[in-house]
């Protein structure tokens, strides 16, 4: 669990985009624990939670399209 924050940390916004994108368009990839490491690293300041959570919902709609 301390990879996720960690990769966050170094890859931002656009990790969130492109993996809950690929996510939401059938690829095997578990989103879901993205999300709480996000979660986890808007906690300490790393990440802006609502920018985030914004992101994360367009990518997924974006893929759902």
């Amino acid at each position: 669990m301390e990879d996720i924050p960690a990769f966050l940390a170094s890859h931002g916004y656009v990790a969130i985009v492109v993996l809950i994108f690929a996510d939401q368009a059938g690829l095997p990839f578990p989103g879901e624990i993205l999300l709480v490491g996000a979660g986890a690293l808007a906690v300490q300041g790393g990440l802006s939670l609502p920018l985030a959570f914004g992101l994360a919902c367009l990518a997924a709609l974006a893929a759902d399209w």
